[in-house]
């Protein structure tokens, strides 16, 4: 089975969505119309777009109208002769193009857009950090694979104990040499934390640890069986920890695997799922090891560990209770993956040194000063 058939208009790229029914702009899944609220004629749907945002149906008056055949929202092969045929009969009265293979081409260097987290973030000395509720920690903005888990930092008079190095590097006890300290999460971010346990703001405790999730959460986890949902940039996933496995909502029979005895990024008490993603193509790059040079349209995505994926499925499979860990993690019903840019990543140095690695092997002897052919004994 292919993914979701895509489109352009202009510079945006649109992925079609048959069996739910709605359009959504690659990399913004916000960005979305149902067929519904399309404009309906004899043989096709009409719809505005900005051409310059991408936004659909915006409100200002700034748009381009579009109309996409009702056959193509039904669903077309992509790189196929249809496709190819289209566009050159049919792309300039509709306004749009399907993925033949020169738009596939075209579409290699069209940057995607990406969602945008508006953390709330703390300074700790000079060096500016991101506190991040739901997948508990806190992360250095400049550098962020640098974090610390929240719940394993410690309390004192009613403050969690952080420690830092001279570079900004986090740890949660005192083998560093600088201590910091911040207030406890629901007095610091409360609207963060309201989000994420699902309850109102002034339905908050007065400490971090008398926080819970919201009973609603929990009927319908355990008593329904309903998987919570993590969105990877503009795919929604179900969480299933007990399969070791993310399944697409869209399409089941495409799985993102969460092998708990993988390697890990960095070192053994690193639990995070940490992958190289195509954000094009909604796909995991495993193989990115030796590359030579950035990849367009890639970037890390953060997963938190299993525990904080699903607090139930968890404490099922490790303390024989569902509801064992659920005082200590909350049952979040939708999170949302974290999107790290390889620039502030360790990528950008593999790929100088795997660039010096090539150019050393590549180095080749002076050539030796040909022999004619025909005393090459080649009767020529």
């Amino acid at each position: 089975m292919q993914e979701e058939p895509r489109f352009l208009i202009g510079e945006n790229t649109y992925r079609i969505n048959s069996l739910y029914g709605y359009i959504s702009q690659a990399g913004n899944a916000n960005n979305r119309l149902s067929f519904s609220d399309l404009v309906e004629h004899k043989h096709s749907y009409e719809m505005q777009v900005n051409a310059e945002t991408g936004q659909l149906n915006p409100p200002d008056k700034q748009y381009t109208t579009v109309r996409i055949p009702k056959s193509i929202l039904e669903g077309y092969a992509e790189l196929s002769a249809f496709a190819e045929s289209f566009n050159k009969n049919f792309s300039e009265k509709f306004g749009i193009q399907l993925i033949d293979q020169a738009v596939h081409e075209k579409m290699q260097n069209i940057e995607i857009p990406l969602p945008t987290l508006n953390l709330p973030t703390i300074k700790l000395g000079s060096f500016e950090y991101e506190i991040d509720v739901s997948l508990n920690e806190l992360r250095q903005v400049d550098v962020p694979f640098n974090t610390v888990a929240l719940n394993h930092l410690e309390i004192e008079n009613g403050k969690y104990q952080v420690y830092t190095d001279k570079d900004g590097i986090l740890a949660d006890f005192d083998y560093l040499p600088n201590k910091h300290e911040f207030d406890q999460l629901v007095k610091l971010v409360p609207e963060d934390v309201a989000k994420v346990y699902g309850i109102s703001v002034d339905q908050l405790p007065e400490k971090d640890s008398e926080l819970r999730s919201h009973p609603d959460f929990v009927i319908e986890r355990i008593e329904n069986g309903h998987l919570p949902i993590i969105r990877i940039v503009d795919e929604d996933y179900y969480v299933d920890t007990r399969m070791e496995e993310l399944r697409s909502c869209n399409a089941h029979f495409k799985k993102i695997m969460l092998e708990e005895n993988s390697p890990r990024r960095f070192d053994e008490e690193d639990n995070r799922f940490v992958f190289l993603y195509d954000v094009l193509n909604r796909k995991v790059n495993m193989e990115y090891g030796l590359l030579t040079e950035l990849p367009k349209n890639h970037v890390f995505i953060v997963l938190p560990d299993i525990v904080t994926l699903d607090p139930v499925a968890a404490g099922r499979k490790y303390c024989n209770d569902p509801t064992s860990l659920l005082n200590s993690y909350p049952l979040q019903t939708r999170m949302e993956a974290r999107i790290v840019l390889p620039e502030k990543t360790f990528l950008p140095q593999l790929i100088r040194d795997n660039k010096l690695e090539q150019d050393k092997n590549n180095i080749k002897p002076k050539k030796k000063q040909e022999i004619p052919a025909k005393r090459k004994g080649l009767g020529l």
